[in-house]
């Protein structure tokens, strides 16, 4: 009151004297129960100390237990002058005339960016093989099964033990050693990139569990992919750049002092951006799309640079792809990333090979089919709303204790076997191969059904041959798919050619030279049956609209009770799946009306 008085106008002071003179009379009155009060709560403040103490601890450690996993990336430069000056080091680098041309540092990290993007070509590339050489193992397993004449009960059974062998052993992976390595790690990536420090999410014991578990989970039948777990590997790789002290013992070539320069939150969350990006890219052949995704979906931190070495990550991951699969593709490195769609160009030496009559790359667009591209777009994005509130449902539900998590995924895989088993045994739709044509008469090079089809081949010589097509060898039109007389008149000889066994099918209880639609549908590699669709037209169409519907809804429904579960999996080729097989049937309905 003193302090107030003293800064009042005197004459404030006398009008406001008797008011002032009754208000601390009041103040004298109470006095003795507020002291008394007080004395009861420091009584009891003192008698409670130690419960106090104890509930304060109590507190602290619930916090830490939610929050303490969470910790702020330090990216962010220092730009406080006296901090700039005490640590500024002298700039070392290539010099040219006298003038630093680049400092080592950047030299080095255009080094390392080329490594991670060759890095990640060679993982993506093992993956998938891995991944073909299981299910093949398996389906062949199965057809040889059924050949022989067993029931269909045996056949699943094996089927069955397969699929949930391989599962329950990359959901123990995942459970027992590195819970970090669920789903596709994408929600991940997006937090770390954004300031988040998520711990065990890129140590090289969790990349090598990503690696495994992801081709267990893509072998085991689950509807998933290993595009979005290769996200999270090229992440893993790139972050271990920056880590000198792991990666001393693995590459010698580099001293832990040129590595340990990127040794820095900084540093780390470019070259992670840069693995991401070159992840994506080696998935899907696409390395301008590899640095979309990332400036969209992950990053918020750009600068030229990281533009820059993003690219050339990902440009670098997706020719060193094309290349090592060119052994398989005859010498043709058109075809990169783990899904292809096919080129004009190796599409067109199908058709000339007698496997397909038209391209639906080669085909034109007019105005009005716009229209249905907008249709194809509102399915998807119905599709896309529901999936994305149901798995928001069931993520509620979905089991906290680690024996339940296995049991989980063990069950799923027996869904998965049986619900696709079941639906391929109940629904059979066969369909030519291409594996036989006709030879001799009229409908040369037509497809047939097998040796005992009489029908298809007309003419008094005309019979089913087991060729996949017919190409004049020798002559002026060498190489050139043909029929016997047209060839001989050009001095050649007509031969047959055979497709490969992988773009057969599986036959599944169909006759010789026929698969079974659902059959290739859902137990084979999505990735052909994908590129099928997009480039396999009229007359011989891959699927029947039926078949693309059921397979469509089927893998819906598996998709979401497997993303989520504590196992890595991927959506990306599942949803690719789904949208192609939607455009395919809009496509027919448009073909037919």
């Amino acid at each position: 009151r003193t302090v107030s008085m003293s800064s009042m106008n005197e004459s404030l002071l006398q009008s406001n004297h008797v008011e002032i003179v009754n208000v601390e009379d009041q103040a004298m009155a109470h006095a003795p129960a507020a002291a008394e009060e007080l004395q009861h709560f420091a009584a009891a403040q003192n008698l409670n100390r130690n419960e106090s103490m104890e509930s304060r601890k109590s507190i602290q450690q619930n916090i830490f237990s939610i929050y303490g996993r969470l910790e702020r990336l330090d990216v962010d430069p220092i730009n406080q002058p006296y901090y700039v000056d005490t640590h500024r080091k002298i700039e070392r680098g290539y010099n040219l005339n006298g003038q630093i041309v680049f400092t080592s540092k950047v030299f080095y990290r255009w080094i390392l960016t080329v490594l991670i993007g060759m890095a990640i070509a060679i993982i993506a590339r093992a993956v998938q093989v891995s991944i073909q050489v299981l299910v093949d193992q398996r389906n062949d397993q199965v057809e040889m099964y059924v050949r022989q004449g067993s029931t269909m009960l045996q056949a699943f059974v094996f089927f069955a033990v397969w699929n949930s062998c391989f599962a329950l052993v990359g959901g123990l992976l995942t459970i027992t050693l590195e819970p970090a390595t669920a789903a596709d790690g994408i929600a991940e990536i997006k937090a770390f990139m954004n300031g988040t420090h998520v711990k065990h999410f890129l140590k090289l014991r969790t990349i090598l569990v990503k690696i495994v578990g992801t081709i267990l989970a893509a072998s085991s039948g689950l509807a998933s992919g290993s595009e979005g777990p290769l996200i999270h590997i090229g992440a893993g790789i790139a972050s271990g750049m920056t880590r000198g002290d792991k990666v001393q013992s693995l590459c010698f070539e580099f001293s832990p002092a040129i590595l340990g320069r990127f040794h820095n939150d900084r540093d780390r969350r470019d070259f992670i951006s840069a693995g991401a990006g070159a992840g994506m890219a080696a998935a899907f052949g696409a390395p301008i799309g590899g640095v979309l995704f990332v400036l969209e979906e992950t990053s918020n931190a750009w600068h030229p640079q990281l533009i820059w070495n993003m690219f050339t990550a990902a440009l670098v991951a997706t020719v060193s792809l094309a290349f090592i699969k060119a052994d398989l593709n005859s010498g043709d490195v058109s075809l990169a990333g783990l899904l292809s769609f096919g080129t004009t160009n190796s599409v067109q030496r199908l058709r000339d090979g007698g496997i397909l009559a038209d391209s639906s790359v080669e085909a034109p667009i007019y105005w009005w089919e716009i229209i249905m591209f907008v249709v194809v777009g509102i399915l998807g994005g119905i599709v896309g709303g529901v999936f994305n509130r149901a798995v928001s449902l069931l993520s509620l539900v979905r089991p906290r204790n680690n024996l339940l998590r296995a049991f989980e995924v063990f069950a799923i895989s027996l869904i998965t076997s049986a619900s696709i088993f079941y639906l391929v045994v109940l629904n059979p739709v066969c369909r030519d191969n291409g594996l036989w044509t006709c030879r001799d008469g009229g409908s040369w090079g037509d497809w047939c059904s097998g040796p005992l089809d009489l029908d298809t081949c007309k003419g008094p010589t005309s019979s089913c041959a087991n060729a996949s097509a017919w190409m004049c060898q020798g002559g002026s039109s060498a190489g050139r798919s043909c029929r016997d007389s047209d060839c001989e008149q050009l001095g050649g000889k007509c031969v047959p050619l055979q497709i490969p066994a992988i773009n057969r099918g599986m036959q599944m209880g169909c006759d010789v030279g026929q698969y079974n639609e659902l059959a290739t549908l859902l137990f084979g590699h999505h990735e052909l049956s994908i590129s099928r669709m997009m480039t396999q037209a009229w007359p011989f169409s891959p699927y029947s609209i039926a078949s693309m519907l059921k397979a469509a809804a089927v893998t819906f429904v598996l998709m979401l009770i497997t993303f989520g579960a504590h196992i890595p999996t991927g959506i990306f080729m599942p949803c690719v799946f789904i949208g192609s097989c939607l455009g395919r049937v809009v496509g027919e309905y448009v073909k037919l009306y």
